[in-house]
């Protein structure tokens, strides 16, 4: 190759060269958020690395376990997309929202609507890798739930409980294992136990679902629950108030209520919560919420199932009933128990690995009916049992406030 032809060549890649380089030059200069138009995720969950990167409150209150998405179409203009955020909506995105340009950061503030009629009032910022982001205001869609929004607990009585057993068909059957257990005794521990530490649940206009609750009293045994009314004649002053953004629900049709457990902030609240004491069996029970938290994420996107029914007697308004396909995961927790019951245990017969839980009234009886099986046959029983036979739960609700 000739010298000119290869000066030739050699200004040419130069002058390629500067045009690349002041291109991006002007880029860098254009990008002030230093992220330029792509898009970037932020989130608060408890598996984000750092503590995450995404500062979310909701009605005022912080909400973790949550991803943003944010992407800059220019200077003044952005999507937003809300990943499980607003009750019954996967995600909701609002398109070409007005950002203002700042410090090395963009704040943005509006009015929305989401996919399913949610509306809202959103507020933030986003610089620095970090987003922070208030939603106020929220409004659900109106349902015969939040017209009323507050539901008293039918309180255990002679005559009355706040569960409806549908175990085994309606009004529940005794001729199988779990029917005979849950009409003889899971069913009366079930209703007093909820008697006994919730008063109210109220389903706000933001979708939140809070309750009245106290917990238990020193000295009170499973065994006390099953027979009796549970703990009775509370006063005013033992219930307090859930915290908000612990579950969130939807209303679909008028007929079907689906409860939207938000894990990570459940799990979060424990924490706040936690005593400094560790307890015994600690490792065993972190186990058990390890292998249900999968399933349980679950229930936290898409939510929990219930329909909502007339209540066909004279103590209620309203009965929510669970049905069978919206639990069965649940049907894990016998494996699990299997997993973390020492050996000994299980190979106890049932009467006797359950003395001191169980009334020693019912001893007698759990061991004709199930002759002489151990607590780990019992457990298998019952898993195969419950993958066969028709099963409903449900709470009774009232709109005027009983006392138990």
């Amino acid at each position: 190759m000739n010298k000119p032809k290869e000066d030739m060549i050699r200004n040419l890649l130069l002058h390629l060269l500067i045009i690349a380089g002041f291109s991006l030059l002007l880029t860098a200069c254009d990008n002030d958020d230093k992220d330029g138009n792509l898009p970037t995720s932020y989130s608060n969950k408890l598996s984000a690395p750092d503590g995450g990167n995404l500062t979310l409150t909701y009605s005022s209150r912080v909400l973790i376990g949550k991803d943003v998405y944010f992407k800059k179409k220019d200077s003044q203009h952005a999507d937003m997309t809300l990943f499980g955020i607003l009750p019954g909506e996967p995600k909701t995105t609002i398109e070409n929202m007005a950002i203002q340009p700042g410090n090395n950061s963009y704040t943005f503030t509006g009015n929305a609507t989401g996919t399913n009629g949610t509306t809202f009032r959103y507020e933030g910022s986003v610089g620095n890798g970090k987003m922070t982001l208030n939603l106020t205001d929220v409004a659900i869609p109106s349902s015969s739930l939040t017209a009323q929004e507050k539901w008293y607990i039918v309180h255990s009585a002679p005559g009355k409980s706040p569960v409806y057993n549908g175990v085994g068909g309606p009004g529940g059957s005794t001729s199988s294992l779990i029917g005979m257990l849950y009409s003889l005794v899971l069913n009366n521990m079930l209703g007093n136990a909820i008697s006994s530490v919730l008063d109210e649940v109220s389903f706000k206009a933001d979708g939140n679902i809070t309750a009245a609750y106290a917990p238990l009293p020193d000295g009170v045994t499973i065994g006390s629950l099953i027979v009796g009314n549970g703990v009775t004649g509370r006063p005013a002053s033992d219930w307090q108030q859930s915290p908000l953004n612990l579950a969130f629900y939807y209303v679909k049709n008028n007929t079907d209520l689906y409860v939207v457990p938000n894990i990570d902030m459940i799990i979060y609240q424990v924490q706040l919560n936690k005593s400094t004491k560790a307890g015994e069996g600690e490792g065993g029970l972190a186990t058990a919420i390890t292998q249900l938290y999968e399933r349980l994420n679950n229930w936290s996107t898409k939510g929990l199932k219930l329909a909502i029914r007339p209540a066909e007697t004279s103590n209620a308004d309203l009965l929510l009933v669970l049905e069978k396909e919206e639990i069965e995961d649940l049907f894990l927790l016998l494996d699990i128990a299997k997993a973390i019951i020492p050996a000994e245990t299980l190979n106890q017969p049932v009467s006797e690995a359950l003395s001191g839980i169980i009334p020693p009234e019912y001893a007698p009886l759990l061991d004709l009916f199930l002759n002489g099986k151990t607590l780990g046959e019992t457990l298998d029983l019952l898993h195969k049992e419950l993958n066969t036979m028709p099963i409903e739960i449900g709470l009774y609700l009232s709109k005027k406030q009983t006392y138990n």
